[in-house]
């Protein structure tokens, strides 16, 4: 069962604006704290939530003495520090971007705010977002995440999966990223319902520059949110701390296909502090592509063999806005990538991918030894998942700097290894 929809944890008091804000300055009152909060440097959201609770407002925290909050649960000395700076000069200006790039900021005190995110013990304070806010509490929402580079076998699991479970009126929300994220997002556009997808940058830059269809197709139906303000680069830190709110939003992940070592683990890891169920679909014990979730379903995961068996749990909670499906319900081509997803690259017998052929132009760059080589692999391995052999005579260099190249982009979390010596970017 999924007890988190059906009974929400009880969470404390915290103050509404009056309305949601959507566009302008005219009915700013208040946000200008909100932002100053949560953007003040290593400030977690877990303390400002703590703060929240406490003190009940961004403005009594802007107003509060050291001493008081120095009082509050888990505040330190640098947190009190960090609240000691009372410059409004960076939250304005980011409520002056938002406002020219339309986009709309809810917070932790707003009725709109979600209310399982609102229950979880971190949640963001300002969401920014763009598209249809009342997409947001309005039908049940499952996550659906997996790795950049699924198989053939993971990205049709994900794309049908997510295509049904739209159908039957669940909303699909995922990270956008390329591979499972964007496949689940372009199946539940192509079925003709609302996705939400959870940034991990500034909801101006379009992460990654493939998904480009569906970072402008999302928002007429669905809705774009990050916790980053405009101009936010994607950096590497922030997709582990955006996926609790990947989890958060929903009642349920849903992981079709994840390796040992995924990111997606984190979103099922979150999922299971913030009591919502988790769902995995098996593979093969003998394939690495499927380590991830056939450990999932040994440590509890739901299994899951086809969308009724999902269904029939959120039925049971929504009977009123959830269809069941049978095992004969409309499928999805999942070769039908009008929203031209990352293609899923060849797999080998082993399950490791082909390297895609390189271009010209590529080949020309990566022997251009004027950049340094770490650079040059990523911008290899930006254009498709490649053999280390194929990375090796791409580029001058020998192949043991290729290797210690490739181990320290490793190690720094830049790239990760796919089955057979394969590396793709993380």
């Amino acid at each position: 069962m999924l007890p988190c929809a059906l009974r929400p944890r009880d969470i404390a008091p915290r103050p509404q604006l009056d309305v949601c804000i959507k566009d302008g300055r005219s009915s700013m009152s208040g946000l200008l704290h909100w932002v100053w909060l949560s953007t003040l440097p290593n400030l977690s959201a877990r303390k400002t939530a703590r703060l929240l609770d406490e003190l009940g407002s961004p403005l009594e925290i802007y107003n509060a003495s050291p001493e008081r909050l120095a009082g509050v649960s888990e505040i330190t000395g640098a947190d009190v520090a960090a609240l000691s700076d009372k410059s409004l000069r960076r939250a304005d200006k980011i409520l002056n971007d938002s406002a020219r790039l339309g986009q709309q900021l809810i917070t932790a005190g707003d009725a709109c705010y979600p209310e399982l995110l609102r229950a979880i013990d971190d949640p963001p304070a300002v969401l920014y977002c763009r598209g249809k806010l009342q997409t947001l509490d309005c039908r049940p929402a499952i996550a659906v995440v997996g790795p950049r580079e699924p198989t053939q076998y993971g990205y049709r699991v994900a794309k049908t999966l997510a295509y049904q479970l739209a159908l039957a009126g669940v909303t699909i929300v995922s990270g956008m990223a390329r591979g499972t994220d964007a496949a689940a997002h372009a199946a539940a556009l192509e079925a003709g319902k609302p996705t939400v997808a959870v940034l991990g940058c500034g909801l101006d830059i379009c992460y990654p520059y493939e998904n480009a269809a569906l970072y402008n197709d999302i928002p007429k139906t669905g809705l774009l949110i990050s916790e980053y303000p405009p101009g936010t680069p994607p950096l590497h830190s922030h997709f582990p701390v955006r996926n609790r709110i990947i989890s958060g939003l929903c009642c349920a992940v849903l992981v079709p296909e994840a390796p040992k070592r995924s990111g997606s683990l984190i979103t099922a890891s979150c999922a299971a502090e913030q009591g919502r169920d988790v769902f995995a679909v098996p593979g093969n014990i003998d394939v690495p592509s499927s380590a991830g979730t056939n450990a999932l379903i040994r440590d509890g995961a739901r299994l899951v063999m086809n969308a009724g068996d999902i269904l029939s749990e959120l039925a049971y909670l929504y009977p009123d806005r959830v269809a069941s499906v049978s095992g004969d319900a409309e499928t999805l081509d999942a070769s039908d990538d009008r929203y031209c997803v990352q293609p899923v690259p060849p797999q080998r017998a082993d399950g490791a991918a082909v390297s895609v052929p390189l271009s010209e132009a590529l080949l020309r760059k990566a022997a251009d030894t004027s950049v340094p080589l770490a650079e040059r692999l990523c911008a290899l391995l930006a254009h498709a998942a490649q053999h280390a052999d194929s990375l090796i005579e791409a580029v001058p260099e020998s192949a043991a700097e290729v290797t210690a190249a490739l181990t320290v982009l490793e190690l720094e979390g830049k790239i990760h290894q796919l089955p057979g010596k394969t590396f793709a970017l993380a």
